[in-house]
């Protein structure tokens, strides 16, 4: 113990003797340099079936990354269905013709890896992350729960249940409810009103013939790639998919028709009534364009310096401004048709007139007056420099690709990226805020306490309970 705590004195001694060090730093650290983006370009092979490979070799750590995605989506669903693609895609990891859901997860398991389904409007895509010396055994199973899905009628029956649970969860979250009644309020009755879960009428009616035949139609080679980033070789990795993938056959079907201009939104203003509510989920916006639109980039860099970014003009407007809400963001979701743009933040519920009056406000000024180029610049960059670290991992790098099959982007699109978005000056910006930015076009969605939001915003407004 004495020897102890002459060694802690003499530590003491030797820190106070010492040089002191400052507690604040007198100078900003240096920037460090930056880093020009080397963009990796995929190699394209379409198999004699119609099917893609995109494919990149990355030497490194032994691990590979397959992404399978399809041209179908929730897009695709029957009018009358809502919600079908979604119910198939996932049901494609409950069994095959020859392997049940069991089966399928210790599979997966056993080469340390899991197969994760999502989908949206426009996709569906299987992801796995897997060690490379089980690629083969993983384009195996990815192959047959793609081919030969069994729709056993216990797992529908499973399924089902999960699909209503998850679509009541949906329904009581009143983030969740705006992003729907928004989207279903500015298009009608065209294909991207719904969600892709769809709704509880349409859960409790589909069938196992409507999920076979949904299969059939649009689950086709042709419509559908698989996305390699591995550190073997292109030829190897083709090979497995030659084999797995080669008896697949399909229909060659367009999984996408023509995507349509939904028409002008009728409701301007739509309240879902829940009482008691203390924040106001807001959504405001309208029908912008599709992602192949050429004011692409420009729009990008416009809705980052509106609402893009934490430092964005709404966003600073109110949160750090008027203290209004923790966060607000703006959006162009840019999808295969027309996509919405849409201005989504909760607020205290006595300022919900008052946030959507400022959200109008900076609407209308970035249409009336030229972006300083500080703002521009600086938008730019987040962009541009951010998107090395988006290629940093095999998965980020895979999803990447996933876009390039999607939109139908050339295969060194993103190697162009940054010189394209450097090409966009402040005038740009104006331009493009006014041909694709309208206020007087915009449907907004309320879901909070009625009387009080009626207050705030000093008419009556129409509403629904939830």
């Amino acid at each position: 113990m004495k020897r102890f705590i002459f060694l802690l004195a003499a530590i003491c001694t030797a820190c106070i003797s010492s040089t002191p060090v400052p507690l604040v730093r007198t100078t900003i650290p240096a920037t460090a340099p930056e880093h020009p983006l080397q963009a990796p370009v995929p190699e394209k092979t379409v198999m004699p079936n119609g099917l893609t490979m995109l494919s990149v070799t990355r030497a490194g750590l032994p691990i590979t990354q397959l992404d399978m995605v399809l041209r179908v989506g929730a897009f695709n669903d029957p009018a009358e269905k809502p919600g079908l693609a979604a119910f198939t895609a996932s049901m494609l990891n409950t069994g095959t013709t020859t392997r049940s859901a069991a089966q399928i997860e210790d599979l997966m398991a056993k080469y340390g890896s899991s197969l994760n389904i999502s989908i949206d409007e426009d996709s569906t895509t299987l992801s796995a992350t897997v060690l490379s010396e089980y690629v083969p055994e993983v384009i195996a199973v990815m192959a047959d729960v793609i081919q030969h899905p069994a729709f056993a009628a216990d797992e529908i029956t499973r399924m089902r249940k999960q699909r209503l649970a998850e679509l009541e969860h949906l329904e009581a979250d009143p983030s969740s409810k705006a992003d729907d009644v928004f989207q279903h309020t500015v298009y009608g009755k065209h294909p991207y009103a719904h969600a892709a879960i769809g709704n509880k009428k349409a859960l409790e009616s589909i069938t196992r013939k409507d999920l076979v035949g949904f299969h059939a139609r649009w689950f086709t080679p042709q419509a559908s790639a698989v996305i390699v980033v591995s550190d073997l070789s292109t030829g190897r990795i083709q090979e497995w998919m030659n084999t797995a993938f080669g008896p697949w056959q399909g229909k060659n079907l367009l999984a996408r028709t023509l995507i349509e201009q939904p028409p002008q939104a009728k409701e301007a203003l739509t309240v879902i009534d829940r009482p008691g509510a203390v924040q106001s989920q807001v959504r405001m916006g309208h029908i912008a364009v599709p992602r192949n639109h050429p004011d692409y980039y420009p729009l990008l860099i416009c809705n980052a310096i509106l609402g893009g970014l934490f430092n964005s003009r709404i966003n600073m407007n109110l949160r750090e401004d008027k203290g209004y809400t923790y966060g607000a963001r703006s959006q162009f979701d840019f999808r295969v048709g027309p996509g919405p743009f849409v201005v989504s933040t909760g607020v205290h519920t006595e300022v919900t007139g008052p946030a959507l009056r400022e959200i109008v406000k900076e609407i209308a000024l970035i249409r009336t007056e030229a972006v300083h180029p500080d703002e521009l610049q600086a938008a730019i960059k987040r962009y541009s420099l951010s998107l090395p670290g988006q290629f940093q991992t095999v998965e980020q790098t895979a999803s990447m690709f996933v876009n390039l099959f999607i939109h139908d982007l050339p295969l060194d699109y993103y190697s162009h990226l940054p010189a394209e978005l450097a090409k966009v000056t402040a005038q740009d910006v104006l331009r493009v805020a006014r041909a694709h930015l309208d206020p007087a076009k915009m449907t907004v969605v309320i879901v909070g306490d009625k009387a009080k939001v009626e207050k705030t915003i000093g008419a009556p407004v129409s509403s629904t309970k939830i």
